[in-house]
Protein backbone atom coordinates (compact mmCIF):
# COMPACT_ATOMS: atom_id res chain seq x y z
CA UNK A 1 0.00 0.00 0.00
CA UNK A 2 1.04 3.53 -0.65
CA UNK A 3 1.17 6.31 1.89
CA UNK A 4 -2.00 7.92 0.46
CA UNK A 5 -4.06 4.71 0.65
CA UNK A 6 -5.98 3.15 3.52
CA UNK A 7 -7.17 -0.38 4.34
CA UNK A 8 -10.13 -0.40 6.72
CA UNK A 9 -12.90 -2.66 7.97
CA UNK A 10 -16.10 -2.05 6.01
CA UNK A 11 -18.64 -4.52 7.43
CA UNK A 12 -19.44 -8.07 8.42
CA UNK A 13 -21.69 -10.18 6.23
CA UNK A 14 -23.18 -13.69 6.44
CA UNK A 15 -23.02 -15.70 3.21
CA UNK A 16 -25.18 -18.79 2.72
CA UNK A 17 -23.28 -21.84 1.46
CA UNK A 18 -24.22 -25.49 0.98
CA UNK A 19 -22.49 -26.17 4.31
CA UNK A 20 -24.41 -23.43 6.12
CA UNK A 21 -23.83 -19.74 6.73
CA UNK A 22 -20.28 -18.38 6.72
CA UNK A 23 -19.45 -15.11 8.46
CA UNK A 24 -17.14 -12.87 6.47
CA UNK A 25 -15.39 -9.64 7.30
CA UNK A 26 -15.09 -7.23 4.39
CA UNK A 27 -12.22 -4.76 4.23
CA UNK A 28 -11.83 -1.98 1.69
CA UNK A 29 -8.70 -0.40 0.29
CA UNK A 30 -9.19 3.16 -0.87
CA UNK A 31 -6.92 5.94 -1.96
CA UNK A 32 -5.21 7.83 -4.68
CA UNK A 33 -4.29 5.96 -7.83
CA UNK A 34 -6.41 2.82 -7.38
CA UNK A 35 -9.95 1.66 -7.94
CA UNK A 36 -11.63 0.69 -4.66
CA UNK A 37 -10.70 -2.87 -3.63
CA UNK A 38 -12.77 -5.08 -1.32
CA UNK A 39 -11.33 -8.11 0.46
CA UNK A 40 -13.62 -10.78 1.96
CA UNK A 41 -11.91 -12.69 4.79
CA UNK A 42 -13.16 -15.69 6.78
CA UNK A 43 -12.83 -16.35 10.52
CA UNK A 44 -9.38 -17.91 9.95
CA UNK A 45 -8.24 -14.70 8.22
CA UNK A 46 -8.07 -16.37 4.80
CA UNK A 47 -8.86 -14.12 1.86
CA UNK A 48 -11.73 -15.79 0.02
CA UNK A 49 -12.19 -13.26 -2.76
CA UNK A 50 -11.24 -9.76 -3.85
CA UNK A 51 -13.41 -7.40 -5.90
CA UNK A 52 -12.54 -4.06 -7.42
CA UNK A 53 -14.11 -1.18 -9.27
CA UNK A 54 -17.56 -1.69 -10.75
CA UNK A 55 -17.91 -5.28 -9.49
CA UNK A 56 -17.48 -4.10 -5.90
CA UNK A 57 -20.02 -1.34 -6.48
CA UNK A 58 -22.54 -3.81 -7.99
CA UNK A 59 -22.18 -6.28 -5.11
CA UNK A 60 -22.75 -3.49 -2.59
CA UNK A 61 -25.98 -2.51 -4.39
CA UNK A 62 -27.22 -6.12 -4.50
CA UNK A 63 -26.59 -6.49 -0.76
CA UNK A 64 -28.53 -3.30 -0.01
CA UNK A 65 -31.57 -4.46 -2.04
Amino acid sequence: MRRDQVLRFARGVAVETSGGPVELRVYEQLGRGIEPLHYAVDADRRTLFVTHGQLGWALNRIEEA
